[in-house]
């Protein structure tokens, strides 16, 4: 239940909140639910004020007189408590539309609290849907809450909580987002609102951010579903101001969330070859086919700090055809997942790929160039074997950072016929191509073995590397 309290002119909410835990499934390096109680606290605290600082300045408030909070006090008063006899008689008094310093009327407590006869006769007398200082409607709080019969009495437009235009202007890059993106982003925002973990300003700023700031690639959003990103943005969020508040460092960062058949983490770059263990372990650990999604942040997770966020996805689906060990056919030996997911033109070109490298002992490279961000598109189709237990993500990572090329996306999809074919997105130079095909080749054709890691860090030159391996492999 809300109640309404008047301090100084001003309003406020008291909230009785749920007791749910943060996350059940989300785990955390700084471990989220011991600490999330402190942390949201002082979150929510330093949020208000600073978004009510923002707000003032970036859009025109109009400020509400005295004697109109002193009558919205009143009537929001006997709306949260559903005192109709008292506000039949409050209306003959005061405007029913008075608003108080946070631009709340009547209205918007009585729906918040679930009072159906006091809505009805608030409508019904002339009290108007209007946005209050944060953006909420009062058909918003009837949502919030789970108020069916109150969120009925309303009319069915303009029933989707959106964040209020001001979280827009500190991030100029959120003009650009299409209306695709900007609808998931209100959907988001609802579902996390609605969890009442966080303050709804806290919520709005960070929603704003992840979308149109940090810099993740745009098929991230077309990966995952509304619910999905909202879990995310939820796990994100506390981590996030843990470093803020000085409880974890910023290379702490470690988000697992899993099922059985798919698995997402997100951490902190630093972290990313521990992230990229726990991928392998999980493809490993599967008897059927999997696809590993990759993206890096563009900006730091923190504004001034250095580290940028790191994502993987891992989704696990069984072949249509699992024993189809000498075609080379992609309908036949991929996945149900794969093929839903990707679109014809790039099938085609697995398909080349395929063909061409079922009779080869070594992996073939193909570089395109993407129509979207990325310089290059590319492409290796490697015969790795149908057990899983090599995927040579960290190879691949490790090889790539070595050579001072960083990627921003990646994709690893498996085939019933042993081929794994690895889409890397980056920007690097048309002159360094022939040298990224050498070093790509060679990471999928040495295991992950320490003499590795020497020619690495260029204790052994690539020529000894390889008769090393020829030695203890034939030997």
């Amino acid at each position: 239940m809300l109640r309404y309290l008047v301090t100084t002119g001003r309003s406020s909410l008291l909230q009785t909140q749920r007791n749910r835990p943060l996350s059940t499934i989300a785990t955390s390096r700084i471990s989220l639910l011991g600490q999330s109680r402190n942390l949201l606290f002082k979150t929510q605290q330093h949020n208000i004020q600073q978004t009510r600082s923002n707000a003032s300045s970036a859009t025109a408030v109009a400020v509400t007189s005295a004697e109109e909070m002193n009558a919205a006090a009143a009537l929001c008063c006997l709306a949260a408590d559903g005192d109709l006899n008292g506000l039949k008689e409050a209306v003959k008094k005061y405007d029913i539309n008075s608003r108080d310093y946070d631009h709340r009327t009547a209205l918007h407590l009585a729906a918040a609290n679930g009072h159906a006869q006091t809505v009805e006769f608030l409508l019904e007398n002339g009290a108007a849907s209007m946005f209050d200082r944060f953006g909420m409607l009062p058909v918003h709080e009837a949502k919030r809450y789970d108020h069916f019969q109150a969120e009925k009495l309303f009319p069915r437009q303009n029933t989707l909580m959106t964040i209020p235009p001001e979280f827009f202007t500190a991030v100029p890059a959120a003009k650009e987002l299409s209306d695709k993106l900007r609808h998931q982003m209100d959907l988001v925002f609802q579902l996390i609102v609605r969890d009442e973990t966080f303050a709804y300003s806290l919520v709005a700023s960070e929603v704003v951010r992840y979308y149109a700031d940090l810099g993740l690639d745009t098929y991230y959003f077309d990966l995952f579903t509304p619910p999905q990103v909202a879990k995310h943005i939820s796990a994100f969020i506390t981590s996030k101001h843990a470093v803020l508040h000085g409880d974890v460092e910023q290379d702490q960062i470690h988000i697992n969330i899993h099922d059985e058949n798919s698995l997402f983490t997100a951490c902190s770059d630093s972290n990313r070859a521990a992230a990229e263990e726990a991928v392998e372990n999980f493809a490993a650990s599967s008897d059927s086919g999997f696809h590993v999604t990759y993206f890096k942040s563009r900006k730091p997770i923190v504004d001034g700090k250095s580290e940028r966020l790191s994502i993987f996805h891992v989704m696990r689906d069984r072949y249509e055809n699992k024993d189809a060990l000498d075609s080379d056919d992609v309908y036949v030996t991929a996945t149900p997942y794969f093929l839903r997911t990707k679109k014809d033109r790039t099938v085609h070109r697995y398909q080349d790929m395929m063909s061409q490298t079922m009779d080869l002992p070594y992996p073939i490279v193909q570089s395109h160039t993407p129509t979207h961000t990325f310089t290059h598109d590319i492409k290796i189709s490697h015969r790795a074997g149908r057990d899983n237990a090599t995927t040579f993500l960290r190879q691949l990572s490790r090889t790539f950072d070595y050579l001072g090329v960083e990627f921003h996306k990646l994709h690893i999809d498996t085939f019933s016929n042993g081929i794994n074919v690895y889409s890397i997105y980056c920007n690097a130079e048309d002159a360094d191509m022939k040298m990224i095909e050498n070093y790509s080749t060679l990471a999928l054709t040495i295991p992950d073995v320490p003499m590795y890691d020497n020619f690495l860090e260029g204790k052994i030159s690539q020529r000894q590397l390889m008769y090393l391996f020829s030695a203890t492999r034939f030997a």
